[in-house]
């Protein structure tokens, strides 16, 4: 079908021509007759044809003529649209926040665990020696556990910070020669600089009469320092 308009070549049925945008109603009047009669065009190049012809191509057109209008061809329709694949990038940065907190969460779990193993180890390091020391002081008598406690009396009332010595049960060691006592122990305490230092202690005492009746000092030697010996003066 060609547009009486433009001579340019339309799909069939059209209700206006898609190049110079002529109406339904300018094709019908091309294609009518003086008296109203519709007239009959050639379907390639859109001249009148004669009335007594029955083909629906001009003769022009049969023998191999160049058209009146260049013929041309039906538009096509136009390519069917295709979807781009999705953005990598986008796609990465939506995952992103999930990854940080799924990072979050691992980093939160190692640090849990790692404070419960290490609660642990050190809640069984000190239960196993305070059984420890618990066995050893069983094992002690009476006088020598009161030994002990003056022992540590002098040790603490020698110190510089008084509150905070520590004593280790562990290593501790009771001699009793009939008369003397004589106690070694590790200890902890802060010294006048601030820093806290770990030193075995020996003290030598004498009871009174028995435990809980006062004891005599008799000399304290800290690490290799000898704080007192009444020993030497006697």
């Amino acid at each position: 079908m060609v547009c009486p308009s433009c001579g340019r070549r339309i799909p069939r049925k059209s209700q206006y021509c898609l190049h110079c945008g002529a109406s339904a109603a300018a094709f019908k009047s091309a294609v009518e007759n003086g008296d109203g009669s519709p007239v009959r065009t050639c379907i390639l190049c859109g001249a009148p044809l004669p009335e007594d012809s029955t083909a629906d191509v001009c003769e022009r057109c049969l023998s191999g003529q160049t058209p009146l209008h260049p013929t041309e061809p039906e538009p096509e329709l136009l390519p069917a649209f295709e979807q781009s694949a999705p953005d990598d990038t986008a796609t990465a940065k939506k995952h992103l926040p999930i990854l940080k907190w799924l990072l979050f969460i691992f980093i939160l779990l190692a640090a849990a665990a790692a404070a419960l193993f290490f609660l642990r180890s050190y809640n069984t390091g000190d239960s196993a020696d305070l059984a420890s020391s618990a066995a050893h002081t069983t094992a002690l008598s009476e006088d020598e556990q009161y030994a002990v406690s003056c022992a540590q009396e002098m040790v603490t009332a020698a110190a510089y910070d008084p509150g905070s010595v520590h004593f280790r049960k562990s290593d501790l060691s009771v001699q009793f020669d009939g008369s003397v006592y004589t106690v070694t122990q590790t200890f902890d305490r802060r010294i006048a600089s601030g820093e806290s230092v770990t030193q075995p202690y020996m003290a030598v005492l004498s009871l009174n009469s028995g435990a809980g009746s006062g004891y005599k000092p008799l000399s304290l030697k800290v690490g290799d320092d000898v704080l007192y010996d009444y020993r030497t003066t006697q």
